[in-house]
């Protein structure tokens, strides 16, 4: 006979995944030390998140491989606006927390404790240092599941950096939209700096980071952009709302079928990072 989770515990769970996969942007330290209270070790709730974190990633790349192929989506077919964010003007250590969307370097803090360097085997560091990971306590608290990491590291490396298809600036776009409609201050402080420097136009970057809550992300954008902008906050919408008329709009621009298999992908992985950095931690602004 197969044991059942105590109903606190099972409850507990599933709590916290409704939250990683709906509202991420709502998670609080509370919620870690809810599911710490509830027995669950760090290693447990690391791969919970990841779980939870894959399938919203999965779900969105999936739909985007329909729309690519003609294939018919669910649901609406909308442009979600500009997503709500943290407003707090500290993290929960104290520190002063950013409340607006900015290039500027920000810090990122976990809620739960980063596997010590010295604690993984000589393997495993090997492992860390090959991604360069080591040094990182974000990467050493995910590292509490390390062939997870591993797969997930891979993943990211392969959608954003490998040649040909869409322009590494516009793939870049992608995460820092989906980090705008999750709101994902952190995430998109990265990437808005990585596409401004690569894309070269400073102005347009900062004005999609300056849209307030449920005002239109694409507005005083390029063409180009709007399309790759409206496609992007859709298909990172919960439940995404990319649709046909999407990808219509994109092609008219003459994005080709691997450019726009790249823009999916990009935007997806957005969905399972930025569950992940606003459910197991929080950004802080540096001395």
């Amino acid at each position: 006979k197969d044991e059942q989770a105590p109903p606190a515990r099972l409850s507990a769970a599933l709590g916290h995944a409704e939250i990683l996969a709906f509202r991420p942007v709502q998670a609080t330290a509370q919620a870690i030390a809810a599911l710490t209270d509830a027995g669950f070790s760090e290693e447990a709730i690391v791969t919970l998140a990841q779980v939870v974190a894959f399938v919203s990633f999965e779900s969105r790349l999936l739909r985007g491989y329909r729309l690519i192929n003609g294939g018919r989506v669910a649901g609406e077919t909308a442009i979600p606006s500009a997503g709500r964010w943290h407003t707090t003007p500290t993290a929960h250590s104290g520190q002063p927390a950013p409340t607006a969307f900015t290039q500027d370097e920000l810090g990122w803090e976990p809620w739960l404790a980063p596997k010590a360097l010295a604690a993984f085997s000589p393997d495993e560091q090997e492992t860390l240092r090959r991604f360069g990971h080591q040094d990182s306590g974000y990467f050493r608290l995910l590292a509490r599941n390390l062939p997870v990491l591993e797969a997930r590291t891979l993943t990211d490396k392969g959608i954003f950096y490998t040649p040909g298809g869409l322009a590494r600036a516009e793939r870049e776009l992608a995460a820092t939209v989906a980090s705008k409609v999750n709101g994902c201050i952190y995430c998109a402080s990265v990437h808005a700096r990585k596409a401004s420097q690569l894309s070269k136009d400073n102005d347009a970057v900062q004005r999609l980071l300056e849209v307030a809550p449920g005002g239109s992300l694409s507005a005083g954008q390029s063409a180009r952009w709007q399309a790759i902008i409206d496609f992007s906050a859709a298909l990172s919408a919960t439940p995404a709302t990319a649709g046909a008329a999407h990808v219509a709009a994109l092609r008219e621009l003459g994005l080709t079928d691997l450019e726009l298999l790249d823009l999916v992908q990009a935007t997806a992985f957005f969905a399972w990072a930025n569950r992940l950095m606003l459910t197991l931690g929080e950004p802080f602004i540096p001395a």
